[in-house]
Parts: structure tokens; sequence; C-alpha cells
């Protein structure tokens, strides 16, 4: 093998391994986005100024990782196209944001 297809062969490995890690941050970003709705409900109930601040807070969070986890999938797809391998990577389904 020569290098360059050596290089398009790890470009792919690492294309495909960070599709699946982008797969696993989207369903946190899911599992977050769940809990956050949730908390803002109890903090709207309270109307505590501190506790609005935390759950702006972990909102930021889900949407920062929401953030990278779209980088990630962009990366991937490019890598994946860029390797010429004919195995595409899995295409991602990941939930509208709230």
């Amino acid at each position: 093998m020569s290098d360059y297809s050596d290089l398009q062969q790890f470009v792919f490995q690492i294309s495909e391994e960070t599709a699946q890690q982008t797969r696993a941050l989207y369903s946190l970003v899911d599992d977050l986005q769940t809990k956050v709705a949730f908390f803002y409900s109890l903090v709207d109930s309270t109307q505590d100024i501190s506790a609005q601040v935390v759950a702006n807070g972990f909102y930021n969070a889900q949407n920062s990782l929401n953030n990278a986890a779209l980088l990630m999938e962009k990366a991937s797809k490019i890598g994946a196209e860029w390797s010429g391998v004919s195995v595409p990577v899995k295409v991602l389904v990941r939930k509208r944001m709230r």
C-alpha cells in the first residue's frame, strides 16, 4: 500500500469513529434537553433568580454540545468523502432543538 492510500484509510477510520461518537453526543444533547426543559418548568414556578442562572448555564452547555456535535458530524462527512472509500459513513439523525 502506498502512503497515500494508508492516509485515506486512516482518515476514513477516523471519520467512522467520529460518526459513532457524534451519535453518542447527540444522545447526550437530547437527554440534557429534556432535563433542561423540566428544570426551566421548575424554575418558572419558583421564580428564583439564582435558579434561573443555573438553568441558563445548563441551557448554554446543551447548545455548546449541540454545536460541537454539528461540527463533528460535518468533519466526519468531509473526511469520509475525502478518503474516497466507497462505504459511506452512516447518516446521523438528530432531533430538532426546542
